[in-house]
């Protein structure tokens, strides 16, 4: 069961809609473990997050996509995982965050280990993987 339900987020994103405040809301997805709900991450301790932005039912769907990779990557675990919202406030408190995005067409270097690829998130699990060099999000051009 997820700390948040989605009519808790539904009161949540209202209210901030009236006050001019959804700028100020980003999604992640909350990771289950027996008794611990914690952001998922990955690669390594890295949680993406999705902008609530102006349209909070179009980032919502990225956050549930997010959500299913997750699941996916971790069938079989026992683990549970559900979108969640959050303040960018909560996340620059420490929580070592990057922004989740549909990356089309460009190719990236990474500058740890020289991979090339479309997909950042790809590039940093080579470097994870390999630990040729931790890297911060957001750094491949």
């Amino acid at each position: 069961m997820a700390t948040q339900t989605k009519a808790m987020q539904r009161k949540i994103l209202d209210g901030a809609k009236a006050k001019g405040e959804l700028d100020q809301l980003a999604w992640f997805v909350e990771m289950k473990m027996r008794l611990d709900h914690v952001g998922a991450a990955w690669p390594g301790n890295l949680v993406p997050v999705v902008p609530v932005g102006d349209d909070p039912e179009v980032s919502r769907a990225w956050a549930e996509i997010l959500t299913a990779l997750f699941e996916d990557a971790n069938r079989g675990r026992g683990l549970e995982f559900t979108p969640a919202l959050t303040t960018w406030d909560v996340l620059n408190q420490g929580t070592p965050w990057y922004l989740f995005e549909a990356w089309a067409g460009a190719d990236r270097v990474c500058p740890g280990c020289g991979a090339i690829g479309e997909d950042c998130l790809a590039i940093h699990e080579l470097c994870f993987r390999f630990q040729i060099r931790r890297i911060e999000p957001c750094q491949l051009t």
